[in-house]
């Protein structure tokens, strides 16, 4: 890894930063060239001509000896020889980082490195490599838009919102900012903080008609979900969602009266009060 390399420029003159090397395999194949690259544990080749195929090996599943007899029961390509010491036994992975060129002197061997200080900035290379891939993915989960999985949980209990039963990211995430940074309690907001959790499509959120029916404090909604959000499972999570938003935004004393999912074949009413009680769900024609 060259990560290795860099790591033991580090060290003090007083340790000895040779690999110690030894002749791992020597490779070619029956075509008029070929060349290799070892980087990063990854061994692959380029052969020109003849019946070979260019190989991209992970080192890290092999041995010397077992990369060996890989290499040379792929179709065109030979092992001109392979150590027989203890050394055959090491993992493959101690191929140090280069390149070569079959047609060039000494360009078909592959040297692996015995050092075993080598061996420990090696695992050390690893891991930093690991740790700086996870940089992006660390700044991902620190924002609810790119977040995931446990890391949302996580974001979501910093504010008090936990993820209900069943609820995916696509929905969790948004809840969070409409039920923590929006207006709560009035129709405006309440319909917002809904077509968050539904994707921008249609919600309507009224208050119910005092005039008509002499009766305060109580609140319809109609939403349009898409064909989608119609199978069994995703349908009641959705409208779980739905209530659960409703129940957390609206203010003290005001119900849900009517809650109508509308999905362009039929209508179906929840009526509030048997709603939130376990009553019936009654459904009517489009």
């Amino acid at each position: 890894m060259k990560l290795t390399t860099r790591l033991l420029s580090y060290l003090h003159r007083v340790f000895d930063k040779s690999p110690a090397p030894f002749l791992a395999l020597r490779i070619g194949c029956d075509g008029t060239g070929l060349t290799w690259t070892v980087s990063d544990a990854v061994l692959t080749t380029a052969p020109v001509g003849g019946t070979a195929a260019a190989l991209t090996v992970d080192l890290t599943l092999y041995t010397v000896t077992s990369l060996a007899a890989y290499v040379a029961a792929q179709p065109g390509y030979v092992v001109e020889n392979v150590d027989v010491s203890q050394m055959s036994s090491l993992g493959a992975a101690v191929l140090m980082d280069g390149s070569g060129n079959v047609a060039e002197s000494n360009g078909d061997h592959l040297y692996g490195y015995t050092n075993v200080l080598w061996s420990y900035m090696e695992a050390n290379a690893v891991e930093l490599h690991a740790a700086e891939q996870q940089i992006g993915q660390m700044l991902l989960q620190m924002s609810t838009k790119t977040a995931a999985d446990t890391w949302l949980d996580e974001l979501g209990s910093y504010y008090k919102v936990p993820r209900n039963q069943g609820e995916i990211d696509s929905q969790y995430g948004p809840r969070i900012i409409a039920q923590v940074l929006r207006p709560l309690a009035n129709n405006v907001a309440i319909e917002n903080a809904l077509k968050v959790i539904n994707s921008g499509l249609p919600v309507s959120v009224v208050d119910y008609d005092v005039i008509v029916n002499g009766s305060y404090g109580q609140f319809d909604v109609d939403m349009t979900v898409t064909l989608d959000q119609l199978a069994a499972t995703t349908y009641v999570l959705l409208v779980g969602s739905i209530v659960d938003t409703i129940t957390k935004m609206r203010d003290a004393g005001t119900f849900l009266h009517r809650l109508r999912v509308i999905t362009g074949v039929q209508a179906t009413y929840y009526v509030g009060a048997s709603y939130f009680y376990g009553g019936n769900v009654t459904v009517y024609p489009a």
